[in-house]
């Protein structure tokens, strides 16, 4: 174990960059569940919520929640303004694409 804080070489990837790709990642782990939730079914039967009502709208509220901090980029704090991602265009694909609304 190492007490000094020094890096030993540059580093591999920035963490705007790592940031992207978990919230794609986290994206796509929605996708797979709001496809599911619509196979299964997802709307509201005669005797309560169907198998998928759940997990769909947990799925569209971690896409809002993905969507929402990816499109802050980093600190609030920071001058420059920020670069997230192109949250319209993705919100657009997941949500029409995928559940057909």
């Amino acid at each position: 174990m190492r007490d000094d804080d020094e890096a030993d070489g540059p580093a591999l990837t920035s963490v705007r960059t790592m940031d992207i790709v978990m919230a794609l990642l986290m994206l796509v782990g929605s996708a797979i569940v709001i496809f599911d939730s619509k196979r299964i079914g997802f709307g509201w039967q005669s005797d309560g919520p169907a198998p998928g009502f759940f997990p769909f709208w947990v799925a569209i509220v971690t896409v809002g929640v993905t969507l929402g901090t990816s499109r802050t980029g980093g600190p609030v704090n920071s001058k420059t303004p920020s670069r997230g991602l192109p949250s319209k265009s993705i919100a657009t694909f997941v949500i029409v694409s995928v559940t057909d609304l």
